[in-house]
């Protein structure tokens, strides 16, 4: 619950009355852009329903729609702390404990899928199919070792999901808010940047 101090923010912030870039004028315009236009149209869906996520960049956004179901908790614990650790070695970089260097048939650099929404915290490599860590390859942030020698898979997970999901989600629910009105995006998304900022104070992307 360390994001319950939020609730003495909201009213300073994104729910204040007179934003300094996204004017009433702006806002007005984006929503007669939608009802007049089919690209506009498109960019609604896809803050509401998110993009494809496939590798570590590229999509921008994650669907507003799913992640406002979500509990606050879940929301905040969406961006991994720095208990795991964000270094790959390179010679380490897209090999999978169970299939090893094939997975880099499918991908040189990010053979891997995440679905942080329905399985937090786990990374799957798209060559195989196997879901990391569990039981059988643990992985408490510091490396899944298999024959003497180490697979990062929740740092690839974190890595991974800052820059396809949080960042994405953020601007999706960000966006909602200015759509629909409603704060229950706002307030998401509040969470979502704050918890970015505790993880990383001295970050400024």
């Amino acid at each position: 619950m360390r994001w319950i101090f939020l609730i003495f923010l909201l009213p300073l912030t994104i729910f204040a009355e007179n934003s300094l870039f996204y004017t009433p004028d702006r806002i007005a315009a984006a929503k007669e852009n939608i009802n007049k236009y089919p690209w506009a149209q498109k960019i609604r869906d896809r803050i509401m329903n998110g993009d494809v996520h496939g590798y570590y960049i590229g999509a921008e956004y994650t669907s507003a729609r799913e992640l406002v179901k979500k509990s606050d908790d879940f929301i905040w614990e969406l961006q991994p702390d720095t208990t795991i650790g964000r270094f790959i070695p390179e010679e380490t970089k897209a090999l999978c404990p169970q299939c090893g260097p094939k997975a880099r048939n499918i991908n040189y650099y990010c053979p891997w899928a995440i679905d942080p929404l329905n399985k937090p915290y786990k990374i799957q490599c798209r060559n195989c199919k196997y879901w990391f860590p569990d039981e059988k390859y643990p992985d408490d942030g510091s490396g899944v070792k298999v024959n003497g020698k180490c697979y990062y898979m929740l740092r690839e997970y974190a890595h991974f999901v800052y820059m396809s999901y949080v960042g994405p989600g953020a601007a999706a629910l960000s966006q909602a808010y200015l759509l629909t009105g409603d704060r229950k995006y706002a307030r998401k998304a509040c969470i979502l940047l704050t918890r970015v900022a505790a993880v990383y104070p001295n970050y400024d992307d």
